[in-house]
């Protein structure tokens, strides 16, 4: 049985439960059954669930609740950088030519000028050049990361 059909499996036992007489779902079961029916059975919260109540994770309700939360302040970061993009490029500002001057600053060598480029295009996807202009401990910790040992080469 292959993984998709599993969690259908759990699904549909769990449906079937639920049109028994008598049948009493788990608080498991039930946050399963309530996130399939609120995102649809293909969304990842349905999918999430499902994994979690074949595997015996126990807890659903607290970890969609959590993943619902963290995907909700992922949405509020994701507007407020663009608000900040938005600002700066009103200002004439580009937080991507800015974050590359500073990147460049930080890693002088020329190795590291096309790493820095990698660098700049994978901030600018996440979090957002503005965002990353924002959070210079974070940046630096991913600049580190991605440009590696370019100053020693």
């Amino acid at each position: 049985m292959g993984k998709r059909t599993a969690s259908w499996v759990v699904l549909l036992a769990a449906a079937g439960c639920l049109a028994a007489v008598g049948c009493k779902l788990s608080e498991d079961e039930a946050a399963a059954v309530a996130a399939c029916r609120k995102h649809g059975n293909a969304s990842e919260p349905c999918r999430m669930a499902n994994r979690m109540l074949a595997s015996g994770a126990g807890k659903i309700a607290q970890a969609l609740e959590a993943d619902e939360k963290a995907a909700q302040r992922a949405a509020e970061e994701r507007a407020a950088a663009k608000a900040r993009e938005e600002q700066l490029a009103a200002q004439g500002v580009d937080p991507c030519a800015e974050l590359a001057k500073q990147l460049t600053a930080a890693h002088p060598a020329p190795a590291c000028a096309p790493k820095i480029q990698e660098a700049v295009d994978w901030l600018k996807e996440d979090p957002g050049c503005a965002a990353a202009l924002g959070d210079p401990e974070g940046t630096a910790n991913t600049a580190a990361d991605l440009l590696g040992d370019c100053d020693k080469e």
